[in-house]
């Protein structure tokens, strides 16, 4: 890859206009667009003389605009809402004066005034999406998220308008008939992906075609706005209140102060308020020894995805139905047999048989596994006096029961050994013993709260990789969940390496009684895991900052994060961290070999409910146009032909069928399958060799990590492991295989 000098991380914009790239744009909206580069002499892309006048007149009505200005970081502490949609205006009519050039223009298209000048064109664009794509997700006020929505409705039909521009369409098949003329991987990477982003826009199809296509999506995304508003409304609307403190009984201390502030929050003066927000109900589930109380919470979980918009009768299993078949005719429209064909062109896996085969294999070997733990659960029952059928309400607490009774783990007596920034601190030290990295935390940069941590990421030659951002506890003005924003994609500048802008965020429960942040096991594994997907991105050495780091196919996505959350609850990596919050005591052997078991405990039934989750997404999104079947109709034939036991939902995959009808991930509830199956035959290659081992560590950031998505995934991947993925290594790990009998590669 390439070695120029280095740019060191600034707090202060220092990037030039126009330079963020127009296929970084789309893949903020989660679309796919990427440009190549050239190795011949062309005519330079066209000039457009006037580009920063939309920027001065902009300036004259909003002086204090901070958007305005381009920025390697941004400057967070002084951006508002308000500034959003008069820049997002204002770049929206530059970006169609640039793309006007491109198409005026009178030389034979080639990379440079083609390609380049659409790279260059979306630069503001991409800067302002990728920017409140982040902010959002820490600012999830209401407000908030209706600017947003509005900026989302304008910037995409811009987006459709030019990516399905037949004029600009001919300039880029011109630059892809001469494609075997362009010598480099990455550029011929890039002019696939760009093509091939075009002809998903409907760049292709007749005039007539591409207008009912703009209105199929525009239709899309309102009925996703739709269907996020009621699943919103229902999930804040619903709460279960407790004022009697007996019923708080098996509850860990942190999961009742969070009730208590949430009560506080919501207008109590007293009690306990518990809701079906993530950091509240799944604590409950696995905890509250009040049946009937779980059961009430679970069933008010499940209907909140039939939740009902105040003022419009069209509740959510209408939407799903009308977005399925929506979906169905854009992939006819685009000469796809249906939406999950559609989903399929652009994948690592290849083919839905490759599919079907890998959820055939999982499942025969689950089952017998899955039915030994189903006794385990009766019998668990049975011992608190229960008699009837485990039912979806029983399956968290029960468990979070076996794993206590079985590896002897009490969950609030293991988080003594998790505080938050030790935990984090051995994140950093496994990627320095494995890449020599190294975390500087600054106090100069920009933050959008003040629990942020900013730290300058150096290479083991002291050289910049970026700035990573940091931001753990919960707090009332975010999204549920963890994630990683991006806020700038690495990429070359005038032939230095620009790093790459990435931001951790967690809802992690708060300090309680003076101590520090503890978390629990599966909270060390989610930390892991968004820092692996930070890494992908700071570690990314690519020219194009629309193939940098994490920006790869949906299902391979996933692989690297779930490839780093895997050392996080080794031996060798807990004694770089597991010390006990109060004495400083290293975490002791029994803890360490519990926590050794835990992904195997209960994997039959986990992986039953995981493989039936899948199934219902891919049913659903093979329907093709005209075919018509009801939400519970189609799940209730999936788990009938999987027999699969009454007590598991895979609903609960599914966060309120969100991620499936009001976002990007229809059709794509395999990859995380497949990812885990990626991720467990690398990891394998580190147990069979050492989990410290630099070499190997080094082939991983040279094939995969810093790849990006330059090179077609399965071949960095094949470079790496020098064949194809092998199942038998997931099985392994799940403990659904005779370990003796395995015979993996």
């Amino acid at each position: 890859m390439m070695n120029q000098r280095r740019r060191p991380p600034e707090v202060l914009p220092a990037v030039r206009p126009g330079l963020l790239t127009f296929g970084l744009l789309l893949a903020v909206l989660g679309l796919s667009a990427c440009q190549p580069a050239e190795d011949t002499p062309e005519p330079a892309p066209p000039e457009v003389t006037d580009a920063d006048d939309w920027r001065d007149d902009l300036r004259q009505r909003q002086p204090d605009n901070p958007l305005l200005d381009a920025y390697l970081t941004p400057p967070f502490h002084r951006i508002d809402r308000a500034h959003f949609l008069p820049a997002l205006d204002a770049a929206i009519e530059d970006n169609r004066a640039r793309v006007d050039a491109i198409i005026d223009n009178t030389d034979l298209a080639g990379f440079a005034n083609t390609i380049e000048a659409l790279e260059a064109a979306g630069a503001d664009l991409s800067r302002l999406a990728a920017t409140l794509h982040g902010l959002i997700q820490v600012r999830h006020q209401p407000e908030w998220l209706d600017m947003a929505r509005e900026f989302s409705t304008r910037l995409r039909a811009h987006v459709d308008t030019v990516r399905s521009d037949s004029a600009l369409f001919e300039r880029v098949e011109t630059v892809a008939k001469a494609r075997d003329r362009l010598t480099d991987p990455e550029q011929r990477r890039l002019l696939d992906e760009t093509r091939r982003s075009m002809l998903r826009a409907g760049a292709g199809l007749t005039a007539d075609d591409q207008t009912r296509l703009m209105a199929i999506n525009q239709e899309l995304a309102e009925l996703a706005a739709l269907f996020r508003a009621n699943l919103q409304h229902e999930t804040q609307r619903f709460e279960l209140v407790i004022d009697d403190p007996a019923r708080l009984e098996g509850l860990p201390e942190a999961v009742i102060v969070r009730a208590a502030r949430d009560a506080l929050d919501r207008g109590h003066a007293e009690g306990w308020v518990f809701t079906l927000n993530g950091h509240s109900l799944f604590p409950f589930l696995r905890h509250s020894r009040e049946r009937e109380l779980r059961k009430t919470l679970y069933q008010a979980w499940q209907r909140r995805a039939s939740g009902m918009r105040y003022g419009q009768q069209r509740d959510n299993g209408d939407l799903v139905r009308r977005i399925v078949g929506l979906r169905a005719e854009r992939a006819a429209l685009l000469g796809y047999r249906h939406h999950q064909d559609l989903v399929m062109d652009d994948s690592t896996i290849g083919s839905l048989d490759l599919i079907a085969g890998l959820l055939d294999q999982l499942q025969t070997a689950a089952r017998d596994a899955a039915d030994i733990e189903l006794e385990a659960v009766r019998a668990a029952m049975a011992a608190d006096g229960i008699n009837d059928q485990p039912e979806p309400w029983d399956w968290w607490y029960y468990a979070e029961r076996i794993h206590e009774q079985q590896l002897s783990l009490d969950e609030s007596d293991i988080r003594q050994w998790f505080a938050l920034e030790q935990v984090r601190d051995g994140a950093f030290a496994l990627a320095n013993r494995l890449w020599g990295i190294s975390f500087h935390k600054r106090g100069d940069l920009p933050l959008w709260d003040p629990q942020v941590q900013g730290f300058e990421v150096r290479d083991a030659d002291g050289e910049d990789l970026g700035v990573l951002y940091l931001d753990y506890p919960h707090n009332e003005g975010k999204a549920g969940g963890a994630w990683m924003s991006t806020y700038q994609n690495q990429h070359y500048s005038d032939g230095e390496r620009v790093g790459a802008v990435a931001a951790n965020v967690a809802n992690f429960p708060p300090a309680t009684a003076g101590n520090p942040i503890l978390l629990g096991p599966d909270e060390v594994q989610t930390l892991f895991h968004e820092f692996g997907h930070a890494l992908h991105t700071l570690l990314s050495d690519v020219r194009y900052r629309s193939l940098s780091g994490a920006q790869v196919p949906a299902d391979f996505v996933e692989f690297p994060a779930l490839l780093l959350e895997r050392w996080s609850l080794k031996p060798e990596v807990l004694r770089l961290y597991a010390f006990h919050f109060e004495t400083g005591a290293l975490i002791d052997e029994p803890r360490i070999q519990a926590l050794q078991q835990t992904r195997q405990l209960l994997a039959g039934l986990h992986t039953l409910e995981q493989i039936a989750a899948t199934r219902i997404d891919l049913a659903w999104h093979q329907l093709q146009v005209g075919e018509d079947i009801g939400l519970a109709a189609m799940e209730e034939r999936i788990k009938r032909e999987m027999d699969l036991p009454p007590l598991l939902s895979p609903r609960h995959q599914f966060n309120g069928y969100e991620s499936l009808f009001a976002g990007s991930r229809g059709g794509q509830d395999y990859r995380r399958l497949w990812a885990e199956l990626l991720a467990a035959d690398a990891f394998a290659a580190f147990e069979q060799t050492g989990l410290m081992n630099r070499e190997l560590a080094v082939r991983l950031r040279d094939e995969i990590l810093s790849r990006g998505n330059a090179r077609e995934p399965m071949a960095s991947w094949n470079a790496f492991r020098d064949r194809e993925p092998d199942i038998a290594h997931l099985l392994r790990e799940r403990g659904l295989v005779d370990h003796e009998n395995a015979t993996p590669r």
